[in-house]
This record gives C-alpha cells, sequence and structure tokens, in this order.
C-alpha cells in the first residue's frame, strides 16, 4: 500500500507540474489597432516608401489574418504571422517577433494620446527576430532589433500599451535593417547592412479561445489513484 500511495504521489506530482507548465502559456489573436481611419495598423516602417515599391503609403502593414501573439510563463514571448501592405496587395512580410525578458533593465512607459498604459509585462526584442518579404517584397529580409527611443522604452503589453487606444494590447519599437535583398528594391538601403531605420509594432490583443488551457488534469490523476487503492482494499478483504 505504501508503495502505491508513493506511485500515486510521485504521478500526482508530475501531473500538477506538467500541467502548471502548460497553463501558463497564453495565446492572443493580433489584430490591426483602430485608433481612426487614417490611423491604424499592425505594422509602420518609416520610410519603407523609399525603399521598395512606388506606393506612397506602403509603410503600413495589417496582419491578415489575425497575428498570433503567445506570453509564456518564463518571461519570453512571440509574434507571428503575415502583415499585408495597405497599399500594395499581396505584398508583406512574415513576421517572426521573439521576445524575451529585460532582466534588470528598468524601462519607462510609453504613452501617447492621452493614455494611461497599465503595463503587464515588459520585453526587449530577441535574436533572429526578422521580417520575411512576399510578393513585391520577396526576397528581402528584414531583421528587428529593439529601438530604446532615447527613453527606455521597451517591448510593453497591457491595457492601452498598444500605445494608440485604450484596447488591451502590445506595442513595440524596432529598427529594420536589410539582411537580404529583393529584386525591386528602390534603394541603397538593401545594400548596406549597417543602414537601419525605425518601425512601430501597434496592435489590439484578444485572447485565443481555442487555444484555451483545460482544467489542470491532476484531478483524473487523482480519481485514478484513488480507485486503485479501492482496488487493493477490496482484494484484501
Amino acid at each position: 500500500m505504501k508503495k502505491l500511495l508513493a506511485a500515486a504521489s510521485a504521478a500526482l506530482a508530475i501531473g500538477v507540474v506538467s500541467q502548471a507548465a502548460a497553463a501558463t502559456a497564453t495565446s492572443y489573436d493580433a489584430t490591426s489597432h483602430q485608433r481612426s481611419a487614417s490611423d491604424n495598423h499592425s505594422l509602420w516602417l518609416r520610410g519603407f516608401e523609399n525603399v521598395v515599391g512606388t506606393a506612397p503609403s506602403n509603410h503600413r502593414f495589417d496582419f491578415l489574418p489575425d497575428g498570433t501573439f503567445v506570453q509564456n510563463g518564463d518571461g519570453t514571448a512571440s509574434l507571428s504571422g503575415s502583415v499585408t501592405s495597405q497599399s500594395e496587395a499581396g505584398s508583406g512580410f512574415i513576421v517572426s517577433l521573439l521576445l524575451t525578458d529585460i532582466g534588470s533593465i528598468t524601462p519607462t512607459v510609453k504613452a501617447s494620446h492621452g493614455l494611461m498604459p497599465v503595463i503587464d509585462e515588459y520585453y526587449q526584442v530577441g535574436a533572429g527576430s526578422k521580417l520575411t518579404g512576399f510578393g513585391d517584397y520577396a526576397g528581402l529580409v528584414l531583421n528587428l532589433t529593439q529601438n530604446t527611443g532615447g527613453n527606455n522604452h521597451y517591448s510593453q503589453l497591457g491595457e492601452s500599451a498598444n500605445d494608440k487606444t485604450a484596447n488591451y494590447g502590445f506595442s513595440t519599437w524596432v529598427f529594420y535593417q536589410a539582411a537580404s535583398a529583393a529584386d525591386g528594391c528602390t534603394s541603397s538601403f538593401c545594400d548596406n547592412a549597417q543602414s537601419r531605420r525605425q518601425g512601430d509594432f501597434n496592435l489590439d490583443l484578444t485572447v485565443d479561445v481555442d487555444n484555451i488551457v483545460p482544467i489542470p488534469g491532476a484531478a483524473v490523476l487523482m480519481g485514478a489513484a484513488l480507485a486503485g487503492f479501492g482496488a487493493m482494499r477490496r482484494r484484501k478483504k
């Protein structure tokens, strides 16, 4: 009986740990902020109209379909999906934004438009973050790094954190620079790895109900253990 109890306890502990680890990840649908009819985007790349293409406003992009923001329990997060140009249909970027813990850094909240953000978490853009072009931008890869704006502004998650509206959201400020050039590149920017420009992500986030972590299975393990105890007691009688 003692051995059975010990085995059941170990199984229960493993179940609790594994379920707790799973429950720490929260997935959100990421969409463009909607501050106004003329001010809405998921991604804004300053000066991009002078880099690739001819459209005068191809520096604004929307997640189509919704992007995915995943908040992990270990202080990291990620943003993925495809953003499409608002002015050049069928052209855009595959987003791979990797966010890490800011460690001992003390960031400053970024607040604009009279908003008072309530920040749940700060991050910084991690190594390997990039935009990979498709459509007219095929072949263009842009590496992303954190832009603190000189004011210790980092990536922020929370109420009004998209820096545009009062909605729950996310924002970050990045530098983008070419890792490889597209055929249609119209600027020396694409041939100069030292040249970089600024960009912003400004997103509304809603919990992805299709990826809600189920109720922990520890209770199921406990039930199985108790059933085993009952069977053992009946056999002894």
